[in-house]
């Protein structure tokens, strides 16, 4: 089998800027848009994890604060 017609955006993040250039010239409007969707995707599955990962991190501090706030008040603080 052929090399697919639209590149995947992994493929695309690995490519230099003169790469990219020649590659994105290259495809027709069919595939342009079948790459915008695809990297809209890929973007917003990225801001999905780094807002779970903000959320972990909140619940990891307030979970630190705590044990902080226990251990002060053991020390009679």
């Amino acid at each position: 089998m052929g090399k697919p017609i639209t590149p995947s955006v992994n493929e695309l993040l690995k490519l230099s800027e003169d790469e990219l250039r020649e590659v994105l010239s290259e495809l027709n409007s069919m595939s342009l848009r079948h790459l915008c969707r695809n990297s809209i995707r890929a973007i917003n599955d990225y801001k999905s994890v780094v807002q779970y990962e903000n959320n972990e991190k909140q619940k990891l501090y307030g979970m630190l604060n705590n044990i902080s706030d226990i251990i002060e008040r053991g020390r009679g603080g």
